[in-house]
């Protein structure tokens, strides 16, 4: 087993790379906090939960927690269930495949430790209904399971201020502990560094350690990966508890032997792909496009500019100085994912080895008129085509609605082409793929080169071998093995120039 380091965290100077969280497009401030279904791998929460539901007891007396929770707003709590009397020991996986063994496709599951309880969100009520209809009096590993409605999760910056607000006179009476005074001088301290280096730690926690270290630790995270799952073969298969003896012998209690780690080729500005978010920035200045300094959640909404960072391309760099720029000239205030009011959201760039850039701005509409969208969007047109943004390098521009959805599916909102072409062109081991708006591609380019060719090489294909790569994305892996159909639900996901 073989493994490349795509998104290493090292930094040669002071100047703090923050490598970029994948931006959730949903205006859910719920959703920050738990993963989508399309990442099993993160979907356990070690959360304390409490059987009924995982709201605020206090949200009655305060409807601003539930805000968020509007009929024209997609968010899938508000088709949220809680499934009880689950078998013991049930994890993420188990219960998505019970569910979708039964016909169900679950937005988010959340579990709770060892609990016998789960909440689980669906995408609209026909398939909550149809999930509580199926799923109640159903017995599963001899558990009869009961399934009822549960609340909405409470908006957590609004439940974080709250708190703030009624613990705050309660504090001040009361001295310090020393505790408090220690965590107090610390923060002080934090917020005494420069933001490249608030960013830094709060993105990046190991842009500080030397990259060959980065590696040592991936490796042995993945040893330990190899020796769960070598467990975890042994209990549930117990016809394979022979072979697995014999390979936790061979591979320090691995199932197969691991190869190292293979390192990225390059350390600095190696993201083809950057969601920028637009907000107050951290120093007070508004509309400002960058990665956001805390979590939502820890009641912080504020952002820090890319200029310092040494992963984000200066390509990118360029387009997001742009673009702020436009914006701060435009009348139109930034969207506030607290009091859903504002329009600029979010800044997609996508840069490449051709040097092309494709930039998707978010903005949410509200309640404007066709002609005043229409006049934005000529103004962005020739901003970027005959204005100061003729230089910033974009050649492919998009503006997005983006709304109080109604579909949980980014690729649903309307994707407006502005200026240039419909897509950019990327270099991958010799070959030109067409990488449009919604495609999937790999971030590290350089990383991808080396997986691909480490997956060619293992693969041993000749002529008469044939390559089907389902569910391919963009259709690179199969596309640089050999030359094959691509089967993918997206269909303009794939082409070959």
């Amino acid at each position: 087993m073989a493994d490349v380091d795509s998104t290493p965290t090292v930094e040669p100077t002071a100047a703090a790379a923050a490598a970029p969280a994948a931006m959730d497009q949903s205006d859910d401030p719920t959703e920050e906090a738990t993963a989508s279904d399309e990442h099993p791998g993160t979907k356990e929460q070690a959360e304390v939960g409490k059987s009924g539901a995982d709201a605020d007891p206090d949200a009655d007396a305060d409807p601003g927690l539930y805000r968020y929770i509007k009929d024209e707003l997609f968010t899938s709590e508000i088709y949220k269930v809680e499934i009880q009397n689950l078998p013991k020991f049930v994890g993420f996986n188990d219960l998505k495949k019970f569910l979708a063994k039964h016909g169900l496709n679950p937005h988010k599951i959340k579990l709770f430790g060892r609990q016998t309880f789960a909440f689980v969100t669906f995408k609209n009520q026909e398939e909550r209904d149809k999930a509580m209809k199926m799923v109640h009096g159903m017995q599963w590993k001899g558990q009869v399971l009961s399934v009822r409605l549960a609340k909405p999760k409470a908006d957590p910056i609004q439940r974080k201020r709250k708190q703030q607000r009624e613990q705050g006179d309660e504090e001040e009476s009361r001295p310090a502990t020393k505790r408090q005074e220690a965590e107090a001088a610390g923060e002080e301290e934090e917020a005494g560094e420069p933001f490249s280096v608030q960013i830094a730690n709060v993105v990046t926690p190991l842009w500080q350690v030397p990259y060959e270290e980065q590696l040592q630790r991936k490796q042995q995270e993945v040893e330990a990966v190899l020796q769960r799952l070598a467990k975890e073969i042994g209990s549930t298969n117990k016809a394979m508890v022979p072979w697995i003896f014999a390979q936790k012998g061979k591979y320090n209690n691995m199932c197969c032997p691991l190869e190292d780690i293979q390192p990225s080729p390059s350390q600095t500005q190696y993201r083809n792909k950057c969601e920028f978010l637009i907000s107050m920035g951290a120093d007070g200045q508004d509309k400002t496009i960058g990665f956001r300094l805390g979590k939502y959640k820890g009641g912080s909404c504020a952002v820090v500019g890319p200029a310092e960072t040494t992963h984000v391309s200066a390509e990118a760099k360029r387009v997001v100085a742009a673009f702020q720029k436009f914006i701060r000239t435009t009348a139109y205030s930034v969207y506030s994912p607290e009091t859903y009011e504002g329009h600029w959201k979010q800044l997609t760039v996508r840069t490449t080895r051709t040097k092309q850039a494709m930039a998707m701005i978010f903005f949410n509409p509200q309640k404007l008129e066709e002609e005043e969208l229409d006049s934005l969007k000529s103004a962005l047109k020739i901003f970027f085509t005959e204005g100061e943004g003729a230089d910033s390098g974009v050649t492919s521009l998009y503006f997005v609605r983006e709304g109080q959805r109604t579909s949980p599916k980014p690729e649903d909102m309307p994707c407006e082409l502005v200026a240039g072409e419909g897509h950019i062109l990327e270099e991958l081991l010799g070959l030109k793929f067409r990488v449009s708006p919604h495609s999937f591609f790999q971030v590290n380019t350089g990383a991808a080169e080396v997986l691909y060719s480490t997956v060619g090489e293992w693969a041993q294909l000749d002529q008469d071998s044939t390559v089907l790569d389902v569910c391919c994305g963009t259709g690179t892996i199969g596309i640089s093995l050999a030359k094959v159909p691509g089967v993918n639900h997206i269909q303009h996901n794939v082409k070959l120039e």
